[in-house]
């Protein structure tokens, strides 16, 4: 039974989007006239990859290292959008004794976008708040093991991006991030250089 009303409300759903996206008008002969608006509110999702560059004392510890993950987007109006964050950042260790490590990141937070309406190209600003789960692996010396240790902390980020229109559905992301995350001696610190494809729904 839940499969069929989830069946029903997705095609009103998609319905409702559909006919927002039109404009039934009568000109002055008295015809009738469909147009198209803006197709906002727009849906999109975004996987994505890249590097990071540690800074500061994470720096000190750690080389540039990759990451890949996902956006999900939810576009309100030409300007204004939403955004979640599931990400992942590999850090590759530089210092001996100290082992490699992983962040695992959602975030959320907004996007504010500079578009004209002749450019399907956009720059946006967006910053984001979350959860970072920073992992470190077991680390074998000599006979000795260190065990691995894992731990959440709160974090927050901010940077600019751009899209490149492929297709009407299809754009290419790019974004550079700079991201602070709080740590009881003060915070871990990286920028994130990266791109991908951005889908629209």
């Amino acid at each position: 039974m839940n499969r069929y009303i989830l069946i029903l409300l997705s095609v009103v759903l998609i319905q409702y989007c559909a006919e927002a996206q039109e404009v039934v008008s009568r000109n002055n002969d008295g015809l009738y006239i469909t147009k198209y608006k803006n197709p906002f509110p727009e849906f999109s999702i975004s996987p994505y990859g890249g590097a990071i560059f540690p800074t500061g004392v994470l720096n000190d510890n750690y080389k540039p290292s990759p990451t890949f993950g996902m956006d999900l987007g939810y576009r309100v109006n030409k300007e204004v959008g939403l955004y979640a964050k599931l990400g992942y950042v590999k850090l590759n260790s530089k210092t001996d004794g100290i082992a490699d490590a992983n962040y695992f990141e959602f975030t959320i937070g907004p996007r504010y976008y500079f578009s004209k309406e002749d450019l399907k190209s956009n720059i946006f600003l967006e910053g984001g708040i979350g959860a970072f789960t920073f992992s470190r692996n077991t680390l074998t010396i000599g006979s000795s093991e260190i065990l691995g240790s894992s731990n959440t902390r709160m974090g927050m980020n901010g940077g600019i991006g751009a899209t490149m229109a492929l297709t009407d559905k299809v754009r290419i992301l790019v974004k550079s991030k700079y991201t602070m995350i709080f740590t009881p001696t003060g915070s871990d610190n990286f920028v994130t250089v990266g791109g991908g494809l951005e889908f629209i729904f």
